[in-house]
């Protein structure tokens, strides 16, 4: 498929971003990208929409818990909340392109992809995500992940997401999305915060109760981790990590590891194998 070819359909977009198109799907529909400006401003429009919905407001039972009167009498930390996803993402996507509905932004929910111009003739950037041009090199085993972090303050109703930079309050709980595309997904992943003195927060796996190792990853983008972690680390700066791999990852091989990048000043952890994604984050703490 070339820009001189017909444009995929609205559908044929949102099964790629969602992570159901074949390999040779991909690649085609990855070289059309870079050529046709209006459907690479497409694919971001969908990935932007697809973190909207899967971590839109969500439904919790109302039933009476109980759980934190028989933790806190059995020693163990209260559950996590789990959240579920209301819609059906390419369902949705697909229904709101063919009626040629727009997509409302606004500064609190800023686009967790900066879109491009529609009319613009360049070619996607060489180290954005998800694209990359012909007769390049290898792919860097990065270009295809991501993760997308969300706070929920206390008594909110919609998760905010976190770019970059971002600063978020110590009281808010976090959600966690991620993006695991490209033709060979990794299978796990981990996800954990260090801060300046070199402690690591874990949000997946949940070492509180048990785990050891890194998570089941599913592919496809804008995927999500469907629990609310409450934020449990030291104020001030941190550093977000997600590394996805893939075969498990014992915490303590990742823990050397930070270890190991600390010492030698190195942003990247020393995990052969790994796919890895990191945000600099800063966390405000009441006085």
């Amino acid at each position: 498929m070339s820009a001189v070819e017909r444009c995929p359909t609205a559908r044929d977009l949102a099964r790629f971003v969602d992570g159901g198109s074949s390999p040779s799907e991909i690649e085609q529909l990855n070289a059309h990208a870079l050529e046709c400006a209006r459907c690479h401003a497409g694919i971001r429009e969908l990935r932007e929409l697809a973190s909207t919905l899967s971590l839109a407001p969500l439904s919790v039972e109302n039933a009476p818990d109980l759980a934190p009167l028989v933790l806190a009498r059995a020693a163990l930390p209260p559950p996590r909340r789990t959240w579920t996803r209301p819609v059906a993402f390419a369902t949705a996507v697909a229904a709101a392109l063919a009626l040629g509905v727009g997509l409302e932004r606004s500064r609190a929910h800023r686009p967790l992809l900066e879109p491009v111009a529609v009319a613009s003739a360049e070619a996607p950037d060489r180290d954005e995500p998800g694209f990359q041009r012909r007769g390049a090199a290898t792919p860097s085993p990065d270009a295809w992940i991501a993760v997308r972090p969300f706070a929920l303050a206390a008594g909110g109703a919609r998760p905010m997401p976190l770019h970059d930079g971002d600063t978020v309050d110590a009281r808010a709980a976090l959600l966690f999305g991620y993006d695991n595309g490209g033709p060979a997904p990794y299978r796990h992943v981990a996800v954990f915060s260090v801060d300046a003195s070199g402690r690591i927060t874990w949000y997946f796996p949940d070492v509180d109760r048990g785990g050891r190792s890194s998570i089941e990853a599913q592919p496809g983008m804008a995927r999500e981790l469907r629990e609310e972690v409450p934020y449990a680390g030291a104020c001030g700066p941190i550093d977000l990590h997600a590394v996805f791999s893939p075969v498990p990852l014992a915490i303590g091989d990742i823990e050397r590891a930070v270890a190991a990048a600390r010492t030698d000043g190195s942003t990247r952890l020393p995990l052969a194998g790994t796919g890895q994604h990191r945000l600099q984050l800063k966390v405000r703490c009441e006085r």
